[in-house]
């Protein structure tokens, strides 16, 4: 992040200041890379050569706090000089929120009148939904209003409910779930989940493995880092391409808890109280979630092809890294998933086969 603003400053110089080549010219030669007090004190300098500098940092609740990422990173920022002006928008979150303090915050809502689209919108694209309400005008002016009425200003509230009543085969089941619509995000999550429930077994199991793996993980998960996590069975020596889920297939069997950033290629849940709600939930929902992802990711890093061959070069490990996208994960948080739940079974693989992990090659 201060490498990419150090970037952005230095390219609206007419020529290259000297103390940043003398740092390029160090690090190139030695091949290695800036410090981050290097980087903090350029950093600083290149604003001051300004006379007014705007920095945007956007979404920081998605900079991971593991490893004091975020505090370095706001603690760095707030070195800037007084010619700075400092924009950063976020989720809600308590710690950021505290660590701003005073500064001036500006919440942002659905208005009713934007709420009032979205419904209206969705149901023209529902099916069901868009048939019922060309068979009863009236329904669709009652499913806007309850809509607006009970979301409270939140586009995911509305986004639930939406989700609830296109599942609805008749426009008295439609008008029985607007009478009793949820108006307390848990009772709406609660809702989903027996959604999902209510689906076949095998759909039911894929959606809760979906969501216990986005929530037990220590950083966001790429779509085909959770493709390759969810392929594995036991006994497996290699990844069997077969396995592997459809994206489409692994967001819509989560009943609208989960989305896909396109622009990352994340795999994450709709919102900041879905964590929240899944991680007060978690341990009575899916009680082998975390020895199940430990087990996966030892399970992933003993792959057969990574023991008959090591990673000598920097290219043969990113094509490695290319062709088992899940390797980085589990590489750097088998660790942690196994000391998270140290089951007997988890504990006695580890002992036997902590001399194996070595094929993996450098990360």
């Amino acid at each position: 992040m201060l490498g990419s603003l150090l970037k952005q400053l230095v390219q609206r110089r007419s020529a290259l200041p000297d103390d940043v080549r003398g740092l390029y010219d160090k690090h190139i030669r030695r091949q290695t890379h800036p410090t981050l007090d290097e980087l903090s004190l350029l950093l600083v300098q290149e604003a001051s050569a300004y006379s007014l500098v705007f920095v945007v940092i956007d979404a920081l609740d998605e900079c991971p706090e593991r490893g004091n990422k975020r505090a370095s990173l706001l603690k760095e920022v707030h070195k800037l000089p007084h010619n700075a002006r400092i924009l950063v928008t976020s989720r809600y979150s308590s710690t950021i929120q505290e660590t701003f303090g005073n500064v001036p915050q500006i919440e942002i809502r659905a208005t009713d009148h934007d709420i009032k689209q979205y419904v209206e919108t969705r149901i023209g694209k529902e099916t069901s939904l868009a048939k019922h309400c060309r068979a009863s005008p009236a329904l669709a002016e009652e499913i806007t209003e309850t809509i607006v009425q009970n979301s409270r200003g939140m586009f995911l509230l509305a986004q639930l409910h939406m989700d609830s009543l296109a599942k609805k085969l008749t426009r008295r089941e439609v008008r029985t779930a607007l009478g009793s619509l949820p108006k307390e995000l848990d009772e709406t999550y609660d809702q989903a989940m027996q959604r999902i429930q209510n689906q076949d077994e095998g759909q039911a199991a894929l959606a809760h493995r979906v969501l216990y793996w986005i929530s037990y993980s220590l950083r966001p998960l790429t779509v085909a880092e959770l493709q390759h996590a969810l392929a594995v069975e036991p006994g497996d020596d290699d990844l069997e391409e077969d396995g592997l889920h459809e994206t489409e297939f692994m967001v819509s069997v989560c009943a609208g808890l989960v989305t896909v950033d396109r622009e990352s290629d994340q795999i994450r849940l709709v919102h900041y109280t879905t964590q929240s709600y899944l991680e007060r939930t978690r341990t009575a929902r899916f009680p082998e979630a975390r020895s199940t992802i430990a087990k996966t990711c030892l399970a992933y890093l003993l792959f057969r092809p990574f023991a008959e061959r090591y990673c000598l070069r920097k290219a043969e490990l990113y094509t490695r890294l290319r062709n088992y996208p899940f390797l980085r994960y589990a590489a750097s948080h088998w660790g942690d998933h196994v000391r998270d739940e140290l089951g007997n079974d988890v504990r006695d693989r580890q002992e036997e086969d902590r001399d194996e992990l070595s094929p993996v090659g450098p990360q």
